[in-house]
């Protein structure tokens, strides 16, 4: 079987030596690296018996070779801090130089009757201390962590063996084991080493070795490839390993940080980056279990609390809200007979989006003012705050609110018998509401201590994430708690409490919700953005999304295809170096400026570009992919993308002609013969009048700098790619693993 490895912070050329062993077939099943002399040092052995060895004790070298004949393979090689050596082959023989006595001892004792040691560690506090393991599963240590014993011993039971040992540098209560089962327990090793830990065991198979770099902070993971765990429908299977390999092939380099959790009948996580940047020093990684606000991923948590407890409760998704709220609030009729499932379903006819903060005291005065029924207020965006005549009677088709959802964190708690109305009622409703989710959805799945905050105790209280602009390098925004406004928005999770949730609806265990609940929730949709995509593919979904001082967070949450969970969380913009966003479409001249600074430029139309409905547009700077068109550049006046090439440099709109002197080089990619590539956009075309980039698309070419509109003859079809977030990642991951059954 195939191992599958990684390192991190070891030499160089050790990495490319267990490369080239997993090239040739030959799976590396061990490495170790002797402490002192210099980086360099280490030794690798392969399933065939095949080592290599660079800078270590010379006779050490000589004896690998020599306990190598005759058909023998060396399984272990291990080296004491002060410089001794300990080499074991298939066939139980070992050799010993510079060990402690006891250890060279015992190794005799434990290898009588035919067993053989497989596991041999040195902590590096040196001296008289040390770890034996046989193929029995029996084990010897002497002056080891206390708690490393016990777990050992733990780890031992019920014919289970321990098959690895190990100790990093920083030495007092840090260590790693592993048995044969798969099971591993870690103290005090590398945050990222233990992800993998559980990354490889649950995506890949068992751990089967571990290796600290004695000089640093450097590790190597290895784990046995017996899994692929594939969903299939009627026409086309999944490998979870290809969605997870997706997610890192767009994500990794291109975030500041993020998580995932990809599974079936697995459960694991993989992570990457860093949670706080040296920005916001110490530089933090993102974990698994690294917190984060999920934005409006809370309103599918919120749901999955109020289904089970209205059932409880026997009150009906499909009746009314008038006789759950305070009996000081005065409802208009209307208000009054909106129901539960149109306030999950976001069709109550509120059209405010609510893009506030949703305390007690907005979401009372919100619900307690007066419909006029001859008004025909339309859906509004979240650029609109507060208009006017926000209810609509007459019109309850689908429209996006927070409202639809903060106002639960009243109503679950009345529903469940809250009283209390003295004092601070919004703060106790509060307390009231989050303990109800506690209840109905997190601690059914195993999943302690959520919440709206961040912690303020242990470790996660100084490595919880912050939101940032990419690459981190300025400090990020910490969005502290959000009690007295959750709901719509504002818990705090980590990959591995939604991991949870996700799995067991993905189960249909009922640990959360009925089979008949899960379903209605599923079809309605309740609390989910979407229940299946345009192609047909099944895909339920619920993402949000933060901004505040230019930091962004993009989460999403989703069932999809036949049977396949997901969850991504993003602390920053997805962008990647050489790119540069902030690039939008001007809706009255079609022209595309840059948007990043306080000046918006001159507009042909009159007055200042306009980009109110544009998305944004990351555009390559400094250079661009294979047949990108080069030499296009930004104009300082007009803040318009112009093309620099020809032999005039174009009218400007903020007079005479454009001024590149400023502006790095662009470069544009053309659409070929095929599709449209996912979040993508084409038709854009060169003007040979003014030389700017404009949509060509729409209604209008747009007013040109030169005169009349825009004239595109002898352009070609030009690609912006659209500035997406961790829901696109997730479906598009998804998407590209599907193969043929």
């Amino acid at each position: 079987m195939v191992v599958q490895f990684q390192n991190r912070k070891i030499p160089e050329e050790c990495h490319q030596k267990m490369r080239e062993f997993f090239a040739a077939g030959d799976d590396v099943i061990w490495v170790a690296f002797p402490s002192g002399g210099g980086d360099n040092r280490w030794s690798i052995i392969a399933k065939s018996g095949q080592y290599f060895n660079r800078n270590i004790p010379e006779e050490c070298h000589q004896k690998m070779g020599e306990y190598s004949k005759d058909g023998a393979k060396l399984i272990r090689v291990a080296f004491t801090p002060g410089g001794g050596w300990s080499i074991v082959n298939d066939r139980g023989a070992f050799f010993n130089r510079n060990v402690p006595d006891e250890c060279h001892q015992k190794m005799g004792e434990y290898s009588q009757g035919g067993a053989k040691i497989v596991s041999v560690a040195f902590p590096p506090q040196g001296g008289n201390s040390w770890s034996i393991v046989n193929d029995k599963g029996a084990f010897f240590n002497r002056n080891v962590p206390d708690e490393c014993h016990e777990k050992m011993n733990e780890y031992s039971k019920d014919g289970a063996k321990i098959i690895c040992v190990a100790f990093p540098p920083q030495g007092g209560n840090s260590w790693s084991i592993v048995n044969d089962r798969g099971a591993f327990y870690n103290r005090n090793v590398d945050d990222e080493a233990h992800m993998f830990f559980g990354y490889f065991s649950e995506v890949y198979g068992p751990v089967r070795f571990v290796a600290f770099d004695t000089d640093g902070s450097g590790w190597s993971v290895g784990a046995l490839v017996t899994k692929n765990e594939k969903v299939c429908d009627a026409t086309q299977c999944v490998s979870i390993l290809d969605v997870y390999n997706n997610v890192q092939a767009a994500l990794n380099g291109n975030v500041v940080g993020y998580a995932c959790a990809i599974g079936s009948a697995s459960l694991g996580a993989y992570s990457y980056g860093q949670a706080r940047t040296q920005a916001n020093a110490p530089a933090t990684m993102f974990l698994p279990s690294t917190k984060i606000p999920v934005a409006s991923v809370s309103k599918a948590v919120t749901t999955l609390a109020a289904i089970p407890l209205l059932a409880k409760h026997s009150v009906s998704l499909d009746s009314s809200i008038g006789g759950h709220l305070p009996s000081d609030w005065k409802l208009d009729s209307y208000v009054s007979s909106i129901t539960f499932r149109q306030l999950l379903s976001h069709r109550s006819g509120i059209k405010d989006y609510g893009n506030n903060d949703q305390t007690y005291d907005t979401l009372k005065k919100f619900f307690t003012q007066k419909v006029d029924p001859t008004k025909n207020t339309m859906c509004q965006p979240a650029s609109v705050v507060n208009p006017a005549d926000p209810i609509n009677p007459n019109n309850k088709g689908g429209c996006y609110s927070n409202y639809n959802f903060g106002i639960f964190r009243v109503l679950l708690p009345i529903i469940d018998g809250f009283s209390d109305f003295s004092g601070d009622v919004g703060s106790k409703l509060a307390t009231a509401y989050i303990k109800i989710v506690q209840k109905y959805v997190f601690e059914p799945v195993g999943a302690q201590g959520v919440d709206s905050k961040p912690p303020t105790s242990g470790p996660q209280a100084s490595s919880y994430a912050f939101s940032y602009k990419y690459p981190g390098t300025t400090s990020g925004y910490d969005w502290g708690d959000n009690t007295l406004g959750v709901g719509a928005a504002g818990w705090w999770l980590a990959i591995d409490d939604i991991a949870k949730v996700l799995y067991s609806l993905n189960k249909d265990d009922g640990r959360i919700l009925t089979t008949t609940q899960l379903s209605d929730m599923v079809k309605t949709p309740l609390g989910w953005d979407v229940n299946t995509n345009s192609g047909g593919i099944r895909w339920i979904e619920k993402n949000g999304g933060w901004s505040a001082n230019g930091t962004t967070i993009s989460t999403s949450i989703a069932l999809f295809g036949a049977g396949v969970f997901g969850a991504l969380f993003l602390n920053s913009d997805i962008l990647g170096p050489g790119l540069q966003n902030n690039w939008q479409w001007c809706k009255k001249c079609q022209g595309l400026s840059f948007a990043g600074n306080a000046n918006l430029g001159s507009c042909p139309a009159g007055g200042l570009h306009d980009h109110t409905g544009s998305s944004n547009f990351r555009l390559h700077l400094g250079s661009g992919p294979p047949g990108a068109q080069r030499n296009w550049r930004w104009c300082i006046k007009c803040e318009a993308l112009s093309f620099g090439g020809s032999p005039s440099i174009g009218s400007c709109s903020g007079g005479g002609n454009h001024d590149h002197g400023s502006s790095g080089e662009y470069f544009l990619p053309q659409r070929g013969s095929g599709g449209v590539p996912r979040n993508n956009q084409d038709n854009w075309r060169w003007c040979n009048k003014c030389q700017v980039l404009a949509f060509a698309g729409g209604s209008s070419l747009g007013a040109c700098a030169a005169g009349g509109q825009h004239d595109h003859a002898g352009s070609g079809n030009y690609l912006l790619e659209q500035l997406f977030g961790a829901d696109s990642v997730l479906y598009g991951a998804y998407v590209d693993a599907q193969k043929p059954k």
